[in-house]
């Protein structure tokens, strides 16, 4: 088959963060997507990924509590923002529907990747 793939898009994060909350659009998101705490690793311990009881929200796994995720939404012409939730020593935690910007030439213990498949 051909597949291709790339980094999620900002607008594909917004329609996922959309289906797990019909109210983010309009910016009055309630519950998973403005705090998800409850549902991702906050703990800073190694948890198992794809536990549906604790990490899925409508199928959808670990949005939340573990890195930041890089997308292919620019801010200015230097930086690409990164969105999700992300668990910090510090305390500073954030949920899924978090985003930021950073400079992807850059390494980062706290960021990461989702891959968009097109099939």
């Amino acid at each position: 088959t051909n597949v291709k793939s790339t980094l999620c898009y900002g607008v594909q994060w917004d329609a996922v963060m959309n289906f797990m909350d019909n109210k983010y659009v309009n910016g009055n998101a309630e519950g998973y997507v403005k705090n998800s705490g409850n549902q991702g690793n906050y703990a800073g311990t190694i948890a198992r990924t794809g536990d549906k009881e604790t990490y899925a929200v409508k199928n959808i796994y670990d949005m939340a509590g573990n890195v930041y995720e890089w997308t292919m939404e620019a801010y200015g012409t230097d930086n690409r923002v990164y969105r999700g939730g992300y668990y910090s020593n510090s305390g500073d935690d954030y949920p899924a529907s978090r985003r930021n910007f950073g400079y992807p030439g850059g390494s980062y213990d706290d960021t990461g990747f989702r891959v968009t498949l097109y099939l």
